[in-house]
């Protein structure tokens, strides 16, 4: 009797201790998962001076009045030199210099966006050089693209080179400690623009193009004639999380655009040619499309249109992008030597100070989740997936096939039963 009560009081024992290490894992479990399911994040910040310069895209804007072909003008549509009122080449190359503004507003609703190309020098010619140094492989320069297009009353040209795969420049402790080191320049020929013509340039990622109109822009003249500069600039680079992550970003990649500036270009783009038949003012639009720039949207008439399109675009894209990547322009400077006749030299100096990145990483991953989960019950128990995980298995198995065994006994043992039907009503003599 003494050694039963002794085992009575062990087994209960034994049901405390298992009641308070399941209520205790049960609560890390519940609090861990509590944690996994508020999606925290944290925030990671880096400043690096790179190994190797990254070769952004370079845009050059020209006002497209100072680009255009007189004779091509004559020449090709004389109807519309005629509404314009001009008599002869000379006059017209007199307005370029002094109406401009003048002379675009005119031009904009007389001729497509593809005829106004067919008027401008190419930008071929323009942009007549373009060189890569100090890279790992010199066919990359080869590769580098010359795209053309139209955005605001100034035709632009977008200079990349990493369109197919990303070109840095090898940088060396030597090239750190020089001064005005460039590793990709391009040449302006000089002799297609005015001496009074402006034209800007900014840097964008590779593949893009300036979607952003609050982007820095840089201004050149042509009043000094040909002339060197050099234009450092600076990466930065911010990574967020997605829903359910609390970073309110949205991943514009999933509905298939590069970047947040894009879709909202698409959008304008998309959304004025359906209801006005044009292209946005603003917008960025191909130099080859058959349509026209509509200056009408300015009218006050269209206001209203106006207003309502920009604002559902804008609502539609109003969440900032999860992945951004810029390259802001730090300054530029001018040399004092001069390059060949008619020409103007603008290079990309290698990045020579610490550049940022900021990322944003998730505070507890599902990976993280499940091992903290197998930590826990292998604190309280523990429980060895390796051990526990057959034992349970072959323990309800083997429960299983008793319950089946028995059952089928039971089956088999019981007697037969007879089916008993009760008749109603009369039943019939015999004979």
């Amino acid at each position: 009797m003494k050694l039963n009560l002794t085992k009575d009081k062990l087994f209960k024992l034994e049901n405390f201790v298992f009641l308070f290490c399941g209520f205790w894992c049960l609560f890390q479990i519940y609090f861990c998962t509590v944690k996994y399911l508020s999606f925290d994040f944290v925030t990671r910040i880096n400043w690096f001076v790179p190994e190797k310069t990254p070769l952004p895209d370079l845009v050059l804007c020209f006002d497209f009045v100072s680009l255009i072909n007189t004779s091509k003008l004559f020449k090709n549509y004389p109807e519309v030199v005629k509404k314009l009122g001009i008599k002869n080449e000379d006059e017209f190359a007199q307005l370029k210099r002094t109406s401009t503004a003048k002379i675009g507003t005119q031009l904009i609703p007389l001729l497509t966006i593809r005829e106004i190309t067919s008027i401008l020098y190419t930008k071929d010619k323009l942009i007549d050089e373009i060189v890569v140094l100090n890279q790992t492989s010199r066919d990359d320069a080869k590769l580098c693209q010359n795209i053309g297009f139209f955005t605001s009353n100034t035709y632009c040209a977008k200079i990349t080179c990493s369109y197919r795969h990303p070109i840095s420049a090898n940088v060396s402790y030597v090239d750190h400690l020089s001064e005005n080191v460039p590793f990709f320049y391009v040449t302006v020929n000089t002799q297609y623009l005015t001496n009074e013509s402006i034209y800007f340039v900014t840097l964008v990622k590779p593949n893009t193009f300036p979607w952003d109109h609050g982007m820095a822009w840089l201004s050149f003249d042509n009043y000094r004639g040909p002339s060197i500069y050099m234009i450092s600039f600076t990466m930065y680079l911010e990574q967020k999380l997605p829903a359910p992550y609390q970073t309110q970003c949205y991943d514009y990649k999933v509905d298939g655009y590069i970047e947040q500036s894009q879709a909202l270009n698409e959008c304008l783009n998309r959304s004025f040619s359906n209801v006005l038949n044009s292209s946005f003012h603003h917008a960025i639009v191909r130099d080859n499309l058959d349509r026209h720039i509509d200056l009408k949207i300015f009218d006050p008439a269209f206001k209203y249109t106006l207003d309502k399109i920009v604002d559902k675009c804008v609502q539609r894209n109003s969440r900032p992008d999860c992945n951004n990547l810029n390259y802001p322009i730090v300054g530029y400077s001018r040399l004092n030597r001069r390059p060949r006749q008619n020409r103007t030299l603008i290079g990309l100096e290698l990045i020579k100070e610490p550049v940022l990145l900021v990322y944003v990483e998730p505070y507890m991953t599902l990976s993280d989740l499940c091992i903290v989960i197998g930590s826990i019950l292998g604190s309280w128990f523990g429980f060895s997936i390796n051990y526990h995980v057959p034992l349970v298995c072959s323990t309800f198995y083997g429960k299983c096939m008793r319950y089946l065994t028995e059952r089928s006994r039971q089956q088999r043992s019981s007697p037969p039963s007879h089916d008993i039907r009760v008749h109603s009503g009369r039943s019939k003599p015999t004979k």
